[in-house]
């Protein structure tokens, strides 16, 4: 995981450190066979520095081990960039609901479908 030094697990919760300090955390759990990844959250001082991403990867990881079949991330509407950031990791919206007079954006990833590789050029 590159500068993350470890990844502590504590039940559902899972936090990157980098020496002693804690950079980011995340819930990572099982309903069904539907994968839930939330409260994902990386410092500011951290951030573009792909701790989000590794700790994405090593939550699909984990799910995919666990034989779940998608996985569900819900975002707030009104940070932008983080729809981009898991559009980017290939989630794909897939409705919309408010919750306490905040617009959740329910983004979505299926496990089961084979990743596009882009053909070599000739």
């Amino acid at each position: 995981m590159g500068k993350i030094s470890r990844q502590i697990q504590m039940g559902n919760v899972y936090v990157a450190l980098v020496g002693e300090q804690i950079v980011g955390t995340m819930r990572v759990s099982l309903r069904g066979q539907r994968g839930v990844i939330e409260r994902l959250a990386v410092r500011q001082d951290f951030r573009d520095r792909r701790i989000g991403t590794m700790m994405v990867n090593y939550a699909e990881n984990l799910l995919d081990h666990m034989n779940a079949t998608c996985i569900e991330i819900e975002v707030y509407s009104n940070l932008e960039y983080q729809g981009t950031f898991y559009k980017n990791l290939g989630y794909g919206e897939i409705r919309r609901l408010v919750r306490r007079g905040e617009e959740i954006i329910v983004m979505f990833k299926d496990l089961n479908e084979p990743e596009v590789e882009e053909e070599p050029p000739l």
